[in-house]
């Protein structure tokens, strides 16, 4: 059985011996303003993916994931394994992105929503200026 431990912008995958890895990505700071899924979501995620195929393709940005660490870490648990599908992001503000594309899907509670806020905020200002179109407090 696949083990799966999320740990701050990564993800470490560890298999038992002889299974394939998939390709191990970090998770790019941006997405991580988001919280990750349950594990029993995640499971019911691998699940579905198994069975329907992953229908959304896993947004990268900078050689890291930005949008999809969920089904990337739900295709790793999937047997045989799904591979993921990669595509860059090519828009004008990778922080409007990640907020637009998760906070309308996500069932989350008000202090989930507080706890995304506050990531937000505390982004560190030394941002690169390519991450966002607003000027710089």
């Amino acid at each position: 059985m696949v083990q799966v431990s999320v740990l701050h912008a990564s993800v470490r995958l560890r298999y038992p011996r002889n299974e394939e890895i998939i390709q191990q990505m970090e998770f790019h700071d941006i997405a991580n303003i988001f919280p990750m899924m349950s594990d029993d979501a995640l499971a019911r995620l691998a699940e579905d993916i198994q069975r329907e195929v992953l229908h959304e393709d896993i947004v990268t940005y900078e050689g890291k994931i930005l949008d999809g660490r969920n089904r990337y870490v739900a295709c790793s648990m999937t047997k045989p394994k799904v591979k993921p599908r990669f595509v860059d992001f090519a828009g004008p503000d990778p922080i409007a992105y990640v907020i637009s594309a998760n906070i309308e899907r996500r069932q989350m509670d008000k202090s989930q929503c507080a706890m995304c806020a506050a990531n937000l905020a505390n982004m560190p200002c030394s941002a690169p200026a390519a991450w966002c179109s607003r000027p710089a407090r």
